[in-house]
C-alpha cells in the first residue's frame, strides 16, 4: 500500500514538473516577443530602444507598448487584438507568479494541486489558497504561446515571408478560444470579502471542467509548432 502511494506521488510529481517546465518555457518565449514588439513599434533605432528598455520588467514593457500604440498609426483591428492579448497575458501572469513564488503541493489523493501564501502573508486575513489541476497549467501554457504567436502576426507585415510561414504553421491555433480561465483563490479568513468579490469576478476554472479544454496530444502539437517557429527565425529580421 505504501509502495503504491509512493509510486503515485512520484508519478504525480513528474507530471506537475513537466507541465510547469513547459509553461515557464512558453512564458519566457512570449516575454521575449513583447520586448521584440516594443522595439519594433517604437519606430526608432533598435540599439537606442534596447538602451532605453533593456532589462525592464514585463509589466513595464506592456505599459510602454500601450503608450506607444496610442501615438503610432496602427490599424484599429490590430490595436484591439493587442489589447486582448495583453488582458489574457496579465491573467496568466497572476497564475504564473503564484506557481513560481509560492510553489504547489498535491492534496492527499494526488488529484489536485494547492498553492498557498501560508509562509508569506502579513496578517491572518491575507491567507489564500489556490486549487487547480495539471490541465490548468497546460491551458495556461497553450494560451501564453498563442499570445506570442498572435503578437508576431500583428507586428509583421502581412506580405512578409515570415508572416506567411508563421500562418502556414500555426494558423489553426492562433484564434482558438482562450483555454485558461482565471482561477479564484479561497480566502477562508475573509468570507465576507469572497462573497463580495464573487459578484464582480468571472467564475473560477474548476479542475476537470470541460470548457475549452485541450488534450495532451494538442498540447504537444502546439509545443512542436512553436519549435518550428524558432527554426524560421532568420526569415524576417531579428526575432523571426
Amino acid at each position: 500500500m505504501e509502495r503504491t502511494r509512493k509510486q503515485l506521488r512520484s508519478s504525480a510529481r513528474r507530471k506537475y514538473l513537466l507541465a510547469l517546465g513547459e509553461f515557464v518555457d512558453g512564458y519566457s518565449f512570449t516575454e521575449a516577443v513583447w520586448h521584440w514588439a516594443l522595439r519594433k513599434w517604437a519606430g526608432i533605432d533598435q540599439n537606442i530602444t534596447r538602451a532605453m528598455t533593456g532589462g525592464i520588467r514585463g509589466g513595464e514593457v506592456l505599459s510602454a507598448l500601450k503608450r506607444i500604440l496610442k501615438v503610432v498609426n496602427i490599424d484599429k483591428t490590430i490595436n484591439q487584438e493587442i489589447s486582448s492579448l495583453i488582458e489574457q497575458f496579465n491573467t496568466i501572469s497572476e497564475f504564473r507568479d503564484r506557481l513560481i513564488h509560492r510553489g504547489a503541493h498535491y492534496d492527499p489523493d494526488f488529484s489536485r494541486l494547492i498553492s498557498t501564501n501560508e509562509y508569506y502573508y502579513k496578517v491572518r486575513e491575507d491567507f489564500e489558497s489556490l486549487t487547480f489541476g495539471i490541465s490548468d497549467i497546460e491551458n495556461a501554457h497553450n494560451d501564453v504561446v498563442m499570445i506570442g504567436l498572435r503578437l508576431i502576426l500583428c507586428a509583421l507585415p502581412e506580405d512578409s515571408s515570415g508572416a506567411e510561414q508563421l500562418k502556414k504553421n500555426v494558423m489553426k491555433w492562433t484564434h482558438a478560444p482562450w483555454r485558461y480561465k482565471r482561477l479564484r483563490p479561497d480566502t477562508p479568513n475573509l468570507a465576507s470579502k469572497v462573497k463580495e468579490d464573487s459578484k464582480t469576478r468571472a467564475p473560477a476554472s474548476r479542475v476537470g471542467a470541460s470548457d475549452n479544454r485541450v488534450g495532451p496530444a494538442q498540447s504537444i502539437d502546439l509545443v512542436t509548432q512553436r519549435r518550428k517557429i524558432r527554426a524560421i527565425q532568420t526569415l524576417s529580421g531579428p526575432f523571426l
